[in-house]
C-alpha cells in the first residue's frame, strides 16, 4: 500500500466517524422536530389552513344500509330454515357540520 492510498483510507474513516457520531446526536432530535412539527400543523386550530377544510366538510356521505325481510315468521318460531327478502337500500346523506369544537350531524334521507 502506498503512503497516499493510507491516508485515504484514514480520511474517509475519520469523515465517516465524524457523520456517525452526529447522525447518533440527531436521531433524538430529529424525532422530537418532526414530532412536533406534525402536531402544530395538524392541529385543529382556527388559524391552521386545514382547519377550514375540516370544519367545512364539502364531500358529501352517503350511507346505504339493506334490511331482511323473514317471510315465513310462523315456519321459523318452529324451527324451521327462514325464507329472507331483501329490502333496500336506504340510502342517507350525512351532512356534517362543526361550530367552536361542537359537532352536529344532520341526516337526510334520499
Amino acid at each position: 500500500m502506498t503512503m497516499e492510498h493510507k491516508k485515504r483510507i484514514i480520511t474517509i474513516s475519520i469523515i465517516g466517524s465524524i457523520l456517525l457520531i452526529i447522525g447518533i446526536i440527531l436521531l433524538p432530535v430529529g424525532q422530537n422536530l418532526i414530532t412536533k412539527i406534525l402536531h402544530q400543523k395538524l392541529a385543529t386550530l382556527p388559524d391552521n389552513p386545514g382547519y377550514i377544510l375540516w370544519r367545512d366538510m364539502d364531500i358529501p356521505i352517503y350511507q346505504s344500509f339493506y334490511l331482511f325481510n323473514i317471510t315465513n315468521p310462523d315456519e321459523t318460531l318452529n324451527g324451521g330454515r327462514p325464507n329472507v327478502k331483501e329490502i333496500g337500500p336506504f340510502v342517507y346523506r350525512i351532512n356534517i357540520t362543526k361550530d367552536n369544537n361542537h359537532e352536529y350531524t344532520i341526516i337526510n334521507c334520499l
